[in-house]
């Protein structure tokens, strides 16, 4: 009970209480006269120590003049000493900071000052199937801070103001402990981490996993194992017994109720569901299929049948302009219908390649069965800047997208765009967010079409309106 009290308090102190621990924490202090006394000490120290912290802050200010003003923040150790000192200050055998121990006996507790609501730092992007419960509580575009999210049924997509982006799959229980750590309680989960924001945690039962920047999975069994699932990157995964392990791209760890762990080997499995909408997609029709994680090279991805979606990396920033060959809706079946354009540099986006690549490319250009078509389509939880289908864009792009460094072998890949039967086809919807294409080839030839959609961060003045 001792560390859920100190809990208590130190969220108290750090105003990230919610209402249930409010009332948890009022109900403490009533109990026991020493449980009240100790927590008018906590707070007056805490006090104490803050006005001594702002006093220094400030001199330093006026002894330094070159010194930028900032808003003054309490450190996080600070929290930790107060409730040190307050426990130490228990021990003594002094009259009270505020009043007496017989006065205090005799008067009520004092309660818990209303707590201001913590800053909001992430944001609800998409929900899908959840439980009515769930699906009254939890909205696209709500803005959350720390609390448990729990649902039965469905998926939910979230994105940290860091760029993390982590989506769930029902039945689930998800705390969120601050904008870098956060646990897993029950359920399933993905997680994407772009540059910047590593050393994102994931709490289990059974460990700690720290990103190294990253894309992985956790799976919590209902006999109290776990998997954690790497598909990019490393993360350091520490057990019950603070052993650390470093788990790379393509490599799995299965641990059990007790914490032991061992490789097992890796299969992405357990996250096809997710995949998709951890990847931004919000649906697909026709012959669109989502690519496995692993491998991503994508002359080893082949269908005669199938257009295959496959994110490409992280979101990133563009460093200067990115050409485009269709910028704006509506349908595309010739070059001169294509449109031309850029995306702007300082624009954050992610890109995706959508790729037909037939298994059969023996067959003889001139055999009758040999133009394959396919047509499906395609649609992205954000709105699309631009569309790339000619193969020379395609080249240029490669090394500013491709999680490969722009190794990409397969020649004549663009669209043909042109009114003869094998012609290509390709629509971008007027919401933006949707592609449809209609594509042949015919014999060792593949069309792929490269998407670049907006991926601003909540509440960025950049965000492209849908």
């Amino acid at each position: 009970m001792s560390r859920d009290v100190d809990n208590l308090l130190t969220g108290y102190l750090d105003e990230t209480l919610t209402a249930e621990q409010l009332t948890e924490l009022e109900a403490w202090i009533n109990a026991d006269a020493e449980n009240a006394q100790r927590f008018a000490e906590l707070v007056y120290l805490d006090q104490r120590l803050e006005a001594e912290i702002k006093l220094n802050e400030i001199s330093a200010t006026i002894a330094s003049e070159e010194r930028v003003s900032r808003s003054l923040a309490r450190p996080a150790s600070v929290v930790a000493i107060c409730i040190a000192l307050a426990a130490c200050l228990l021990t003594l055998v002094a009259a009270p900071y505020w009043y007496s121990t017989s006065e205090q006996a005799n008067s009520p507790a004092p309660s818990p000052v209303e707590v201001a609501a913590a800053p909001a730092f992430l944001t609800i992007t998409g929900v899908t199937d959840l439980d009515g419960k769930a699906a009254e509580e939890f909205q696209i575009g709500d803005r959350l801070a720390a609390e448990q999210i729990q649902f039965v049924a469905g998926m939910m997509q979230l994105e940290f103001d860091s760029g993390v982006e982590v989506t769930l799959e029902g039945p689930v229980r998800y705390q969120i402990d601050a904008i870098d750590t956060t646990q897993l309680l029950t359920g399933l989960m993905t997680a994407t981490v772009p540059k910047g924001a590593e050393g994102f945690v994931v709490n289990t039962p059974q460990s700690k996993i720290i990103d190294l920047g990253t894309a992985f999975g956790v799976a919590l069994n209902e006999d109290g194992s776990s998997l954690v699932t790497v598909f990019n990157g490393e993360v350091e995964v520490i057990d019950k017994r603070d052993e650390k392990r470093r788990l790379v791209e393509g490599e799995s760890l299965e641990l059990d109720a007790q914490g032991s762990a061992r490789n097992v080997a890796f299969s992405p499995k357990r996250f096809e569901r997710l995949w998709p909408a951890a990847s931004g997609i919000a649906k697909s029709t026709g012959a669109f299929r989502f690519a496995p994680p692993w491998p991503r090279r994508l002359g080893h991805v082949e269908s005669d049948a199938k257009i295959f979606v496959l994110p490409e990396g992280y979101p990133l920033t563009l460093d200067y302009p990115c050409p485009v060959n269709i910028d704006a809706p509506g349908r595309y079946r010739s070059d001169k219908s294509l449109t031309g354009g850029e995306v702007p540099a300082g624009k954050r986006v992610r890109s995706y390649v959508l790729q037909f690549n037939p298994a059969d490319k023996n067959t003889p250009v001139d055999a009758p069965d040999s133009d394959k078509r396919v047509r499906g389509s395609i649609t992205f939880t954000k709105p699309v800047l631009g569309v790339i289908v000619r193969e020379e864009e395609l080249k240029e792009s490669d090394f500013r997208f491709s999680i490969r460094g722009g190794r990409v072998p397969q020649f004549k890949r663009g669209l043909e765009l042109h009114k003869a039967p094998q012609g290509d086809g390709i629509r971008l919807s007027p919401d933006r967010r949707t592609v449809l294409l209609d594509l042949s080839v015919w014999g060792p030839l593949s069309d792929q079409v490269r998407v670049i959609v907006d991926a601003s961060l909540p509440g960025s003045a950049n965000t492209d309106a849908p």
